[in-house]
């Protein structure tokens, strides 16, 4: 053939080679239809010219988000917003084309997404659109849909915005205003964060704070038990929202911010349900929000938001002076930063007031630190928090020119002087020089008179229909009861410092004069809305106090949920991250978070993560550090905590189970998995956890140490438990709970001498170790030196004077041994220090019994649970108190509340079955028993009983 002709032909072949080659990009496939469809992976592909289209689609998933339009069952047009990650899956590709069509893969997404969504809209009932479980619902069935359709979705999520449905809004809200009966009143609710009766009532009687005395005289007053874990941001965004932690979703002091993955201070964008402000446009009322915990970025209400991080800033707050969304409206800004105090602008005269101190030293502090570390000195983080209160007080006043139905104002002085000042109170602790006390000691009691001062100015200027409403997240320890630490110690727990009770105070119109018992943090948000006249939904765990407010009756104070109104989420805003430095170093300098997560901020970490609903791996979230990983862990453990108390086991070990998984070295968390297991009578797994904890972390607390031997006793496995104890001596050794352990070893191994030798080296170290101090006196009776025994708790009384927690244990050392005058002693005198404080008051309950002292027994028992009513275990002794004394029917409800706040010991069961026999009702007491039997199998008093049931005729 000649060159002439192959020429051409050669030509062709290159050209139909060159139209036909194709290449597929990373993170590409490319699918051309067919029946089944041609499939071509990443790298470079030949196809015959002409022989149809391919498609490109992501293989490995990529963003997207757009609204996707579909009708209601009213043929409503709603705008549903979806977003997420999508890429299609290893042979999905044919799936995909059937469900979405060839086009674009976008269009195809709103394709599916159309498709699948519409008939489950059609099944919402309109008003229950906006609710989290819709959402959930949608997002669920959507998830289905796209992984049928041949998908990887990493990241979904599908909302129902609010701004881009108003009309379907507005029928919640029109629903809802329907019930309300406005009173036509105001409310003005005042947040002192920490302030306690302690340090106010002996200011009061020396006429120190005559303000407040008035708001008292003409109105009511008592204490607000607050709900542990006693941490700021967590009970206050209870009294705003009427929700347990565990529900409104602000657990701790950080979270992990969504765009960086490090520890951020906590924001309104954890918060899961509604609050008051978000609630009250419903029914047309405006709230103007100052300073409260966990509004930052703010959110769109009637009113005016003012954040916790307008503040934030302990310095040259002009450097970071943009809105960055602390305030809304974003007009009321200027006004605002009008308004602002910078802490160098706070002069010496004012801070003479509080410190004994003059202006040379004042400037010298000043000038000692830059400006970014200044509040690791006491005096200067004073000056920051004169500034920041005169700056919300003047914001919260100009609001009051133009008074809202609802203000929420919050000063946090009262708590951060305390923590600052306190331990140097009279009289002086240890370590606490006399010096100090002549410099310091006045700081507390100043800041409650300036915090009375601002009060009074307020009072002025409310109009004369308001309710106002005082009240404190918690108490603050400041007599003798004092912990010895000091509160700035993060490693000691600053929030020992916090009392469980705090103050509540309300006057103005409808309000009655007299005392409020039984009150709590859960009651605040539904007396706020009695006092609006708005109904109080049923999802409340609160009451409405009746001496400040009437709750609405009838069937228009039927109400399920707030929960049904549309609220918008406010995003993952950052705001400036020299603010989030400042506020975590203000956190540093009160003793709540770890100054590690201030260093752990300086290394880089890796940013950025897919779109979605911004969750992430519990094990490995995305650029979180070892720092990050404890902030984590911790708020998992606080929720954790929180279940236990409710006695929802399951739940407290999967928020356990989280914490140890996000920080393997979290010690705490271990103890408190293997106490679970405890409680469920699951002894060996208790053990098992135990070794493991301590295998992994060497910050397990003491008590862990002594639970070893505890819960092998329990399984027979002693000599484990003595391996163990080897293993954790390097660790461990220098500690007197390690000794005290070897010791109750030894005791249980039948070697009494070698347990002595052991206990007296827990007590060279603590002389104070109760667990040491209770086993050797109830040793040294064993053997028959009872003057010994005496003698020494006698020692241990004389040691522990003055130090209340110390007072308390040696006290119930002297109750297990029977010596109840010498307990009452000590308790009635930790009593004067920290009055009404449940668990003394049950422990002087018991001392009480022991001597014969019926009626004050059962006097001082029913105290302690009228003061907290969650306490199970009051709950239990205060049943069999009253099964003793023959009053049966009043011992089961106390026994049955005892097991409805978790409860779960064969104890109470057996109780509640000999109660229940007793009132005619063999059936309950069977059921009783067979409920004991399940908590631990094989019970001797319960099995018994319950075959003496069985055999019993009829």
């Amino acid at each position: 053939m000649s060159k002439r002709v192959l020429l051409p032909i050669l030509l062709l072949v290159i050209a139909v080679l060159a139209l036909g080659a194709f290449r597929v990009r990373p993170g590409e496939v490319a699918v051309q239809q067919g029946s089944p469809p041609k499939v071509y992976e990443e790298g470079w592909h030949w196809r015959l010219p002409g022989s149809g289209e391919v498609r490109r689609l992501p293989r490995e998933p990529i963003p997207f988000a757009q609204d996707v339009q579909v009708q209601t069952a009213e043929g409503a047009s709603i705008a549903l917003a979806l977003a997420g990650s999508f890429g299609v899956a290893q042979g999905g590709e044919a799936a995909w084309l059937e469900a979405a069509g060839d086009g674009i893969f976008g269009d195809g997404l709103v394709t599916v997404t159309t498709a699948a969504l519409q008939p489950v809209v059609r099944e919402i009932d309109s008003s229950d659109l906006f609710q989290p479980d819709a959402e959930k619902r949608l997002t669920g069935s959507l998830l289905t849909a796209l992984t049928d359709a041949g998908l990887e979705v990493p990241a979904l999520d599908v909302r129902v915005p609010v701004e881009r449905n108003p009309v379907a809004a507005a029928v919640v809200r029109n629903q809802l205003k329907s019930q309300a009966r406005p009173t036509g009143r105001k409310v003005l609710l005042i947040g002192w964060d920490g302030a306690d009766w302690l340090m106010i009532r002996p200011l009061l009687e020396a006429g120190k704070l005559p303000h407040l005395d008035s708001l008292i005289r003409r109105g009511v007053s008592g204490e607000l038990r607050a709900e542990k874990p006693l941490l700021s941001p967590l009970i206050w965004t209870t009294i705003a929202t009427g929700k347990p932690v565990v529900e409104h979703g602000i657990a701790d002091f950080l979270v992990q911010d969504p765009e960086s993955g490090g520890l951020v201070p906590i924001s309104s964008a954890s918060r899961k349900v509604h609050a008051l402000w978000t609630i009250l446009p419903a029914f047309d009322l405006a709230t103007d929000v100052v300073a409260w915990w966990a509004t930052w970025p703010a959110e769109a209400i009637q009113g005016t938001m003012v954040t916790d991080r307008v503040a934030y800033q302990l310095f040259d707050y002009e450097e970071t002076a943009g809105n960055d969304r602390k305030v809304y409206p974003e007009a009321t800004w200027e006004r605002v930063q009008e308004r602002l105090v910078a802490a160098e602008q706070v002069p010496f005269e004012d801070m003479r007031r509080f410190v004994d101190i003059d202006a040379t030293e004042l400037a010298r502090l000043w000038d000692s630190l830059p400006p970014d570390r200044r509040q690791e000195e006491r005096v200067n983080h004073l000056r920051k928090i004169l500034a920041t209160t005169r700056s919300y007080h003047a914001i919260t006043r100009s609001l009051l020119a133009e008074q809202a139905d609802l203000t929420m104002t919050y000063y946090e002085l009262t708590d951060t002087i305390g923590h600052l000042f306190a331990r140097f109170l009279p009289p002086p602790l240890p370590g606490v020089t006399e010096g100090e006390v002549r410099r310091f000691g006045k700081a507390l009691e100043e800041g409650y008179r300036y915090a009375d001062e601002l009060l009074g100015e307020l009072l002025a200027q409310v109009s004369s229909d308001t309710v106002v409403m005082l009240v404190s997240d918690h108490g603050f320890f400041t007599g003798e009861a004092r912990p010895t630490s000091d509160p700035s110690d993060f490693a000691a727990g600053a929030p020992q410092w916090h009392r469980e009770f705090g103050v509540f105070v309300a006057a103005g119109p409808g309000v009655e004069r007299g005392t409020v018992r039984g009150a709590s943090v859960f009651d605040v948000a539904p007396t706020v809305l009695a006092a609006l006249g708005l109904p109080v939904p049923d999802d409340m765990p609160g009451k409405v106090l009746p001496q400040v407010a009437q709750p609405l009756v009838g069937p228009r104070a039927e109400l399920a949920s707030f929960e049904i109104l549309p609220r918008e989420r406010p995003g993952t805003t950052r705001v400036a991250s020299a603010l989030d430095e400042e506020r975590l170093r203000e956190l540093v300098a009160l003793g709540y978070i770890s100054a590690s997560v201030l260093e752990d901020r300086k290394q880089p970490s890796p940013a950025g993560r897919p779109a979605g609903d911004g969750t992430r791996s519990a094990a490995e979230p995305r650029g979180a550090t070892s720092q990050d990983l404890q902030g984590m862990a911790t708020e998992a453990y606080n929720l954790g905590r929180i279940h236990q108390r409710k006695g929802e086991y399951d739940q407290a070990e999967e928020q356990y189970r989280v914490a140890v998984d996000r920080m393997p070295t979290f010690g705490t968390a271990w103890a408190a998995l293997a106490q679970v297991e405890a409680l469920r009578g699951r002894h060996g797994d208790a053990f098992d956890l135990l070794v493991e904890g301590f295998s992994k972390s060497g910050s397990m607390p003491m008590s862990a140490v002594t639970g070893l031997v505890d819960e092998a006793k329990r399984v027979q496995r002693l000599p484990e438990a003595e391996a163990a104890l080897e293993r954790i001596r390097p660790g461990y050794g220098g500690q007197a709970a390690f000794f005290a352990a070897v010791g109750l070893l030894r005791e249980e191994m039948g070697r009494p001498e070698e347990a002595l030798a052991a206990y007296d080296q827990a007590l060279a170290i603590d002389p104070l170790d109760h667990l040491a101090t209770e086993q050797k006196i109830g040793l040294l009776r064993k053997t028959g030196r009872e003057r010994e025994a005496r003698a020494f708790l006698d020692r241990s009384f004389e040691l522990a004077a003055g130090q209340m927690a110390q007072m308390n244990q040696v006290a119930v050392i002297a109750l297990r041994q029977g010596w109840a005058p010498q307990a009452e002693r000590l308790l009635r005198r930790v009593l004067a220090s920290d009055p009404g404080n449940p668990g003394v008051l049950a422990n002087l309950a018991a001392s009480l019994a022991q001597q014969g002292k019926t009626s004050e027994a059962l006097e001082a028992m029913t105290s302690a649970v009228e003061r907290n009513p969650d306490n199970a275990s009051n709950q239990f002794n205060l049943g069999a108190m009253l099964a003793n004394l023959g009053r049966f029917d009043e011992a089961l409800p106390a026994l049955q509340a005892a097991v409805d706040n978790g409860f779960r010991s064969p104890a109470v069961y057996v109780a509640i079955s000999k109660v229940a026999f007793r009132l005619g009702d063999p059936a309950k007491a069977e059921e009783a028993l067979r409920q004991a039997l399940e908590v631990e199998p094989g019970h001797p008093e319960a099995s018994r009983l319950l075959r003496v049931l069985e055999q019993a005729p009829g």
